[in-house]
């Protein structure tokens, strides 16, 4: 006789293999069971007809929904359940679904079925259940999920669910959409009898041992799926979550998932590969204006003792002018005797923040990098636009003392259009947060001589960088090469061409070409780095050379 331990998987019936959807009557019966062994919400007409909502979804967005009773613990999860006959899945006994089912003439392979089917309903709460709760990356798309408007939030349920069976590798029984709408449509009354009678043995003790069988062998693999993936969601789908692009079809924003998924790659390599800048010299601003610099401490840093050059300048208001008919002493003096003027209590009564302007500007040319080179793990549009989001956030981060303004440049052409216009709205969503707060600005198209002056103008203030990317490498005689090489253009001033560091990165390749202080292209390309391995590696360059 086969025994089976809590170790060792039971001894089942191989696994149907269906080319197709289930029968309607077996659709139903597979559908119905499922929904009666949902652990978040008690069975009922409600929860069931939520659970069907999501897998319609599902399969309305080309999805392949998990067995159905996942689908409606994860939307419970998700958005909650506030029917009355809701309750905790610790209370409800694992034997509910095994009892009274035991044929007149059990085979060893049902006798073992019993015990081992309450075991893994109890793994299946403490591997799957437990691991939704505790997942911080589940807990922030659910979130996400709940400030959906009312009408939107099946569709977030849905895309939710797709990406945890997407990443675990989940595959239930095939279903059609007819199947699940005819479930959907039934009255009440009928959905609950069917949920009351549908552990219930049938004619068949034989059949009911294969069908608990299955269960079983499909909850085991359930299980150990879910236990053995890693963080619930990826940053992409976290990303569209919360940005609510999750909501839009596949195909407008298949390029932000890669997108987001190549700086999320950056980023790590970022933090076990700091850069470190080689050059000890750093670059200063000779010309300190008043917004520059700034007292610090507060109310803690104040005192009304000190000398002169500690006064807090805001305490000259009180002095009048020499011509005024205000009698003397005026109210500055009255203060100064009786001590209630304010002085800086520190010797360092302000500090300096250093102002960095980094200029990007995009070439017309980009639009020739929409292509995917062998090897590569993406289009090389998606590997630069990561790059260069790689690089802000890797620079707030590390520079988040100091003023960071950085400003996007669109193309410069004639007839005053954008080329790259599908581009520049991915990195604006990308950097929502930081357009927000105004460390990035997206320009308007203005004449060359215009931006010339504007960028001239930030050096006299800022250090000022000009990042130029493009998939070839400027010259003289392009209209862009006023900004991207500094070239004179009619009465510029110089300090444009003198004060300003230029960078330039070129796309025409599969691995990029970067500029290096003497103009002269570099890469990083080596023969046992795979192409994502020498992206990586020329941005930690990148960082070096401009921090």
């Amino acid at each position: 006789m086969t025994t089976a331990t809590p170790h060792q998987a039971h001894p089942t019936p191989p696994a149907r293999v269906s080319t197709g959807p289930l029968p309607p009557d077996q659709a139903r019966r597979v559908l119905v069971r499922g929904l009666a062994q949902q652990r978040i919400a008690r069975p009922s007409p409600t929860s069931a007809r939520h659970a069907l909502s999501w897998a319609l979804e599902m399969t309305a967005s080309g999805e392949s929904p998990p067995p159905i009773n996942l689908v409606a613990d994860l939307g419970h999860l998700i958005l909650g359940t506030d029917e009355p006959e809701a309750s905790s899945s610790s209370d409800r006994p694992p034997s509910h679904y095994a009892a009274g089912l035991t044929p007149a003439s059990p085979s060893p392979s049902y006798t073992a079925l019993v015990p081992f089917y309450d075991r893994l309903i109890r793994r299946y709460d403490d591997l799957v259940i437990g691991k939704f709760l505790a997942d911080p990356t589940f807990q922030r798309g659910a979130e996400a999920v709940r400030h959906y408007p009312e009408a939107d939030r099946v569709k977030g349920v849905a895309y939710l669910i797709a990406r945890i069976v997407e990443r675990a590798g989940i595959q239930g029984p095939i279903l059609s959409p007819a199947a699940l709408r005819s479930l959907a449509g039934l009255p009440n009354e009928i959905v609950r009898d069917l949920l009351d009678t549908a552990l219930e043995p049938s004619d068949d003790p034989n059949a009911d041992a294969h069908e608990w069988a299955e269960e079983a062998r499909q909850l085991d693999t359930l299980t150990h799926a879910i236990r053995d993936m890693g963080e619930v969601l990826a940053p992409e789908d976290l990303f569209e979550l919360e940005e609510r692009t999750a909501l839009e079809q596949f195909g407008q924003r298949i390029a932000l998932r890669q997108t987001v998924a190549m700086i999320q790659q950056f980023l790590n390599f970022l933090h076990t590969n700091p850069p470190r800048p080689s050059r000890s010299i750093r670059r200063v601003a000779t010309r300190l204006l008043e917004e520059d610099a700034y007292p610090v401490g507060g109310f803690a840093s104040l005192s009304n003792r000190g000398s002169l050059e500690s006064l807090l300048h805001s305490q000259l208001a009180f002095m009048e002018p020499p011509d005024s008919k205000t009698p003397r002493p005026d109210l500055f003096d009255i203060k100064f005797v009786r001590d209630e003027l304010l002085y800086y209590a520190r010797d360092e009564n302000a500090f300096y923040r250093r102002h960095r302007a980094t200029f990007v500007l995009l070439r017309t040319d980009l639009t020739r990098a929409r292509i995917k080179d062998p090897g590569s793990p993406r289009q090389r549009i998606i590997l630069l636009l990561a790059f260069l989001v790689a690089t802000i956030r890797a620079a707030l981060e590390r520079l988040g003392e100091e003023s960071l303004v950085f400003e996007v440049i669109p193309p410069l052409t004639e007839d005053g259009s954008d080329p790259l216009d599908q581009e520049r709205l991915l990195l604006a969503r990308l950097l929502r947060d930081q357009i927000a707060n105004r460390t990035v600005i997206f320009a308007a198209p203005r004449p060359i001589p215009a931006l010339v002056a504007h960028i001239d103008e930030a050096a006299r203030r800022s250090l000022v960088t000009v990042w130029t990317l493009g998939c070839s490498d400027p010259t003289p005689n392009d209209p862009d090469a006023p900004i991207a090489l500094g070239t004179p253009l009619g009465g510029s001033s110089s300090v444009t061409r003198d004060s300003v560091i230029r960078r330039r990165l070129i796309v025409s390749g599969p691995v990029p070409l970067r500029s290096q202080a003497d103009g002269s292209l570099t890469t990083s390309e080596s023969d046992d780095a795979s192409v994502l391995e020498q992206w990586q590696h020329t941005l930690r360059e990148w960082l070096n050379d401009w921090l």
